[in-house]
């Protein structure tokens, strides 16, 4: 756990052909079958209940709080699954149950370790959630792991394997609803932008609002770790994939809505919002406004602690650089040494 915690210069620790390789693995390969250890006690239902049961209240932390201390106790977590699975008996229905339970820690592990700033541990977590995924023969769940890893590779500047990732978790994410199927196609919009991919960006994009559209009528029940992706959010991502092509006319208004549909306990999502704000500001012109934005994502980042938001502030102000005489950056850097103080 504790090297989880201390890596924070390393990144992609396994990148192109060995990430593309174990998207394909998975995707591919039957599911190993789980055989029980008798080692320990017999599990009961109750009790994988009670586990299954920490990870909501996990989640909500990540959103309200993040940072090592969410690390730290979705790795207990996991490692408490870990034991039950290699030391514990049960039947196969209660084991596939622990296996998707540890894949959704480990996911959580990743995602936390990478706003943490720890991406080489972040992807380990990764690879350790799509092989439980892929035992757990949850098809859906193990396509959210690789739409992560897409992800990362997407703010990474890795466009080639965030595209390749995106585009396998998209194909084989079996039958899963319209809600999973729309975040996993603004992953892929998101992956294309970094790409410079317009008109695929494009195509992604008008397929996440299609299937989102149907998301709250049809007849499937969404799978709980989809719980966040909403209008607001793919407002936001596709504000993104905007930024990311240098069109701020379109990523202002988009931006705007997913900052005005969020809800203001989500703090650091609402500091990357306001940091692609920032951004298409910049991007028009709009210099003055852009430092305002910046200094309120500033203030958000230091509340929520969040090491992402804190980093994205920082990139902006990097490239405010040439402007570094202009008052409105004077302003945003007093107000952001005060922060720091």
């Amino acid at each position: 756990m504790e090297d989880a915690l201390i890596d924070r210069r390393g990144f992609m620790t396994v990148s192109g052909v060995a990430v593309t390789a174990a998207a394909s693995g998975w995707a591919c390969a039957e599911p190993d079958r789980l055989t029980a250890s008798a080692h320990g006690g017999r599990l009961d239902e109750e009790t994988v209940a009670w586990v299954e049961d920490r990870i909501p209240a996990l989640r909500k932390l990540d959103d309200r709080l993040s940072g090592d201390s969410v690390l730290r106790l979705a790795l207990a977590d996991l490692h408490m699954v870990t034991e039950l699975i290699s030391h514990s008996s049960y039947s196969a229905a209660l084991g596939q149950r622990l296996l998707r339970t540890a894949a959704e820690l480990a996911y959580l592990a990743g995602w936390v370790a990478f706003d943490s700033g720890l991406h080489s541990a972040a992807q380990r977590h990764y690879l350790t959630a799509l092989h439980a995924a892929h035992a757990a023969d949850d098809r859906p769940l193990g396509a959210n792991v690789l739409a992560g890893m897409a992800f990362q590779a997407a703010l990474a500047g890795a466009p080639v394997e965030a595209v390749s990732l995106a585009d396998t978790a998209e194909e084989h994410s079996g039958d899963t609803s319209p809600r999973v199927r729309a975040f996993l196609a603004s992953r892929q919009a998101r992956a294309h932008a970094v790409a410079g991919d317009e008109r695929a960006c494009a195509r992604a994009l008008n397929r996440a609002e299609q299937l989102l559209d149907t998301a709250d009528t049809a007849a499937w029940q969404d799978p709980a770790w989809v719980y966040y992706f909403d209008s607001a959010e793919l407002a936001a991502q596709a504000g993104a994939c905007f930024v990311d092509l240098g069109q701020p006319e379109q990523a202002e208004p988009v931006l705007m809505r997913a900052l005005a549909d969020q809800a203001p306990s989500y703090v650091r999502d609402r500091t990357i919002y306001t940091i692609r704000l920032a951004r298409a500001r910049l991007q028009a012109g709009h210099l003055d406004h852009a430092c305002d934005l910046a200094a309120q994502a500033a203030e958000l980042a230091h509340s929520a602690r969040s090491n992402r938001g804190s980093q994205e502030v920082s990139a902006l102000r990097t490239s405010l650089q040439p402007f570094s005489s202009s008052p409105a950056v004077t302003a945003l850097d007093e107000r952001i040494a005060a922060l720091a103080a």
